[in-house]
């Protein structure tokens, strides 16, 4: 608790509590983000960092950590401020492989070929980190159910010339079994495996 005075026509103090701070996890891969959150303040809560948009001033705000780092907030009211509160440290998380993101070519392809096929490919849109030893597989996964119909190196397959929606993910995996991080491939199994299920 910190005691605030100040004189006018009479002098009195007024005292301000310390927030109590919680973070939406304490782990974070990286690029990734969390949401501190603040309670207890009953005037304008101050952060120790500033958020993804550059503002340091709220109940909640949303912070990239670079690293393992620590965080702390202050309650203001009026004039006075408050004791820092105990202060939250997210640490970097475990995975260092970030699959990123894709663009589709064509979000809507048009069927009708001569050769019965047509093709569904993607470029990449940024993001990716592919640590050394790791290995990047591109899977197509059709219909609602995400089912894995095709893996591939490169972001481009060739389907059916039939209706029907695709979508393609990115892989980054450790394919070295001596590694405790180690993913087995051989757990895909192609019209059958299902994206959610299989690497939740």
């Amino acid at each position: 608790m910190y005691q605030c005075h100040r004189r006018s026509l009479q002098n009195y103090g007024h005292s301000v509590a310390v927030p109590t701070l919680v973070a939406s996890a304490t782990a974070v891969e990286p690029g990734g983000t969390i949401t501190l959150t603040a309670s207890g303040c009953n005037g304008q809560v101050i952060w120790s960092a500033n958020d993804i948009n550059g503002n340091n001033k709220g109940v909640s705000i949303v912070v990239r950590p670079e690293g393992t780092q620590s965080y702390y907030a202050q309650c203001q009211f009026h004039e006075c401020l408050s004791d820092p509160s105990i202060t939250v440290t997210v640490n970097r998380g475990n995975c260092v492989a970030n699959a990123g993101s894709l663009t589709a070519i064509n979000s809507l392809v048009c069927g009708g070929t001569s050769s019965g096929t047509v093709t569904v490919s993607a470029t990449l849109n940024g993001g990716l980190v592919q640590p050394s030893g790791y290995s990047v597989l591109y899977l197509l996964a059709k219909g609602a159910n995400h089912v894995i119909e095709q893996t591939s190196s490169a972001p481009t397959f060739t389907v059916a010339d039939q209706e029907a929606n695709y979508t393609i993910h990115t892989l980054v995996y450790d394919a070295n079994p001596a590694d405790k991080d180690y993913f087995d491939l051989s757990l895909i199994h192609t019209s059958v495996s299902k994206i959610g299920t299989l690497f939740n």
